[in-house]
């Protein structure tokens, strides 16, 4: 079993509105990995959502990473990318430093 994290900025609980957007995605996210710890092996978080918030976003996402991965999840990156040649291996190794153990393709 795998849990899905895509959390989208316009549907956070109501104890998040009204905060920063990328700091809502961190709490969140970080509430769902401490809601499902022992429950399922498996996290797979959806870059797309922490991406196009810039820079921040990137680094929240790469938090939530560690903290899947130091949780003990086999951490999927849900980073779908196609493209060709160096394009290709630049997602790739962009992909792998984050962290997570796997990524979608």
């Amino acid at each position: 079993m795998c849990v899905g994290l895509d959390p989208v900025s316009d549907c956070m609980p109501p104890d998040l509105d009204g905060i920063d957007p990328v700091e809502a995605l961190e709490r969140f996210s970080l509430g769902v990995i401490d809601s499902v710890r022992e429950r399922v092996p498996c996290l797979k978080i959806q870059s797309a959502c922490f991406e196009r918030h810039g820079h921040r976003g990137v680094a929240a996402l790469e938090r939530v990473i560690g903290q899947s991965v130091d949780a003990g999840f086999e951490t999927i990156l849900d980073a779908k990318r196609g493209d060709i040649g160096i394009s290709a291996r630049h997602y790739a190794v962009a992909a792998a430093s984050t962290g997570a153990g796997w990524v979608t393709l």
